[in-house]
């Protein structure tokens, strides 16, 4: 599909995108990123509505906003509507894409109409294989205690907050997904990049063309934008001296190498990272991060580096990053029972499972690390079981769901199986639980005070990690 072709059909009257997608409709609006979407567009005065499979919680907060929102997936939700809006993951036999097309109601993927949002902004797309929703996050609060809000949409909820506001500026922050190769639908003016590392090879053949697609969205701003970069993995650094041969600016931030940030950790703490932020024209500056891991301190040095080139204060910047209020499902604690710490976190990639549970382990001090699995999609499990195991074999004990995806072609819970045997480490401290009441009483069957444990996956693994502190409770 491309993404960047569907804005062709509003594009052509002169008015503004987001006036011409009219009323509109979210397919599948629960999903964070559809929430998200579908908050900012009532923000700027869109009539919207939404649907979900069913009722929850969670999308009072939608209502609150002034979305009409449908229990149930139906034609009749369609009435009035002039834009249907989708994501990757509705299904296209989805009975109100269907009856959207039989109508002849334009339906748009959910990047289009974020790239209306965009539209007459200035623009700055934050994408990555890791981090992203963290460092567009951070770069809000830098922005924000600048003095210079920001309008924003990004994938995750900000502390008790949602994953969109109105801002106080005229610039806007996304974050832009290459899952699905959506990203491309955009043309920032300030694209960030945290990292490229192997993921999605169910759309990508291979790491370099995964790595030839964020090039391809990184040169979306021109020679009038810039891309900020990390200098450490090597694809980047491929991708970063493709753009400086067109003539496009890249700034860089590390792990400690030159670059124009470069960040060295000093300390790990069970709530927060400490680092100095090194820039090759000015003095250092001490930051400490409130969220637990290194990969936190590079995430932050990536929204500081942007923020600084947006023309933010160096001391406003460094404010809001020690103010950074975290993310929901970032390492987001959910109760601590009986002495016993439970964390949910959106851990499903090898390299962020390993990251996740390495800063978490330095949290767990006098006691074990447990952590509860959800495998996220069959074709990473396909293609990195082995590295999978590995990441996890990082706990003391470990607790493996089902595979957490659409397709039910198969038995979600034998690859789980096959995983737990090649987990590194001996067969009393390994569990398949075939569902969450299985995980959350094997947990409560070995956990003791001073544990800690957390939920690693997609966002139904929060249900996981939320019956885990229930039961918990109910033992004390």
């Amino acid at each position: 599909m491309s993404f960047s072709s569907q804005t062709a059909g509003i594009r052509d009257n002169g008015l503004g995108l987001v006036a011409q997608l009219g009323r509109v409709h979210l397919v599948g609006c629960g999903g964070v990123g559809m929430a998200s979407l579908a908050e900012a567009l009532c923000l700027r005065g869109v009539r919207v509505s939404g649907s979900e499979v069913e009722d929850r919680p969670e999308l009072a907060r939608l209502r609150a906003a002034g979305c009409t929102i449908y229990a149930g997936h139906s034609e009749s939700n369609l009435r009035g509507v002039d834009t249907v809006v989708h994501s990757t993951a509705v299904p296209p036999d989805n009975v109100e894409l269907r009856s959207a097309a039989d109508r002849g109601i334009r339906v748009v993927h959910r990047s289009v109409a974020l790239a209306a949002l965009m539209e007459g902004r200035f623009s700055v797309a934050v994408a990555g294989t890791h981090g992203k929703t963290s460092t567009a996050a951070m770069l809000v609060s830098a922005l924000s205690a600048a003095g210079v809000a920001p309008e924003y949409v990004i994938g995750g909820r900000l502390a008790d907050q949602s994953g969109a506001g109105a801002g106080e500026t005229s610039a806007i922050v996304v974050e832009a997904d290459e899952s699905d190769g959506s990203f491309l639908a955009y043309r920032p003016d300030a694209v960030v990049i945290t990292n490229i590392d192997t993921d999605h090879l169910d759309l990508y053949r291979d790491i370099d063309t995964l790595a030839r697609a964020f090039s391809g969205f990184a040169e979306r701003v021109g020679e009038r934008g810039f891309v900020v970069m990390p200098e450490d993995d090597p694809y980047s650094r491929r991708v970063t001296r493709g753009l400086r041969a067109k003539g496009i600016r890249v700034y860089t931030f590390s792990d400690g190498s030159p670059a124009d940030l470069s960040v060295h950790v000093e300390g790990e703490f069970p709530d927060s990272v400490r680092f100095i932020a090194r820039f090759p024209d000015q003095d250092d500056a001490a930051v400490e991060v409130p969220v637990p891991g290194r990969h936190m301190a590079l995430n932050a040095g990536a929204a500081m580096l942007t923020a600084m080139r947006l023309g933010a204060s160096r001391s406003g910047t460094i404010l809001g990053i020690t103010q950074y209020a975290g993310v929901a499902r970032r390492f987001e604690v959910k109760g601590a029972p009986r002495g016993i710490r439970v964390y949910d976190d959106y851990a499903c990639h090898h390299t962020s499972i390993r990251a996740s549970l390495t800063a978490l382990r330095r949290t767990a001090t006098g006691g074990r690390l447990i952590a509860v699995a959800e495998p996220c999609r069959q074709y990473r499990m396909d293609q990195f079981q082995a590295e999978i195991a590995d990441a996890l074999s990082v706990a003391d004990r470990v607790v493996v769901l089902p595979v957490f995806d659409s397709d039910d072609s198969f038995d979600h819970a034998a690859p789980s199986e096959a995983l737990t045997s090649l987990v590194s480490l001996p067969d009393h401290d390994k569990f398949l639980a075939r569902t969450p009441d299985a995980a959350a009483r094997a947990v409560d069957a070995f956990a003791r005070p001073g544990d800690l444990v957390v939920t690693l996956g997609a966002p139904g693994v929060v249900r996981v990690a939320e019956q885990i502190v229930q039961t918990l409770e109910r033992t004390r």
